[in-house]
């Protein structure tokens, strides 16, 4: 039997000129974060864009905590098995109101092109985008 399905197998946060990713990997369940920093597989990861960092290797979860600028909030970028999330705990239009990229404009739900202003209504589109 064949199974086709999409899924997302890496997910990734700029915040400035610094960048973040974390991929999923196929097969067994795998204790091991697969990151990069700034393109630099498993670099030292203490802080992101000044902010500091929580790694849980057996969770496979990276969290970036904006707690001392903005109180509660923070990134989660997790995998499970081939599949990666990025989520976003208390999130406020004041930490992440000029945010672009795949998950759209965060005031208004958008779902905008890479170029940060072009709106895109057509799923399909969006993503090949």
């Amino acid at each position: 039997m064949i199974r086709y399905w999409s899924y997302i197998q890496s997910a990734v946060v700029r915040i400035g000129q610094k960048v973040l990713e974390i991929q999923g990997k196929p097969g067994k369940l795998d204790t091991e974060i697969h990151y990069w920093i700034n393109y630099e597989y498993q670099g030292e990861l203490t802080e992101f864009a000044g902010f500091p960092v929580t790694l849980a290797p057996f969770h496979t979860r990276i969290e970036i905590n904006f707690d001392f600028v903005y109180s509660g909030q923070k990134i989660t970028l997790s995998a499970f098995k081939e599949l990666a999330k990025a989520s976003f705990g208390n999130s406020s239009k004041e930490a992440f109101g000029n945010t672009v990229g795949i998950l759209g404009n965060f005031t208004t739900g958008e779902t905008l092109a890479r170029d940060g202003s072009t709106v895109l209504t057509d799923f399909m589109e969006l993503g090949h985008e």
